[in-house]
């Protein structure tokens, strides 16, 4: 059973700037999921990126802090809702929003014999997140699904248990 315990961001700051805070401090959290693995279950966390003031470095540094504590990551794309603070004209301009338009996973299909598409409009960039940052980001996030699922548990007990690795680094050098 995996425990989801979301933080859409480990950045502080990011969390200040967009009104949110977390349940716990991250030092509280790392606490809380070491009871989780005490009682053999297995904890998750989601991330969102590129929240405004989140770069890259910060991203990194919140994904390093969660998998090695052996946190299983995912991490999502902001959505630009409409109605959502975050999707706003006036967030959009004071954060340097950039945004692209994509179809909603399975969300599309043909209906009275009309092709229909949900599309939503997602953030790819920001003032602190510029696009490249965010692609590699993604390209990390994809590494991370793979390595931290529960078929590679032996090989991250051999690299953090036997060869004193950080799971993070490991990850990062992949």
């Amino acid at each position: 059973v995996q425990i989801g315990l979301s933080q859409q961001s480990m950045n502080r700051e990011t969390l200040r700037i967009i009104e949110r805070d977390n349940v716990f401090t991250n030092e509280q959290y790392i606490a809380f999921v070491n009871e989780i693995k005490q009682r053999k279950k297995n904890p998750g966390c989601e991330l969102i990126i590129p929240l405004p003031g989140e770069t890259k470095q910060t991203y990194f540094d919140g994904v390093k802090q969660l998998i090695d504590s052996s946190v299983s990551v995912g991490t999502f794309t902001l959505m630009m809702l409409q109605g959502a603070e975050l999707g706003r004209a006036e967030a959009i301009k004071k954060h340097g929003m950039k945004g692209k338009w994509r179809i909603v996973p399975r969300d599309f299909g043909i209906y009275r014999g009309k092709k229909v598409f949900d599309v939503e409009r997602i953030c790819v960039a920001n003032n602190t997140m510029p696009y490249e940052d965010y692609l590699d980001c993604r390209r990390f996030s994809l590494i991370i699904e793979l390595f931290t699922n529960s078929m590679f548990f032996p090989l991250i007990k051999l690299i953090k248990e036997e060869l004193n690795i950080s799971h993070f680094e490991f990850i990062k050098a992949v």
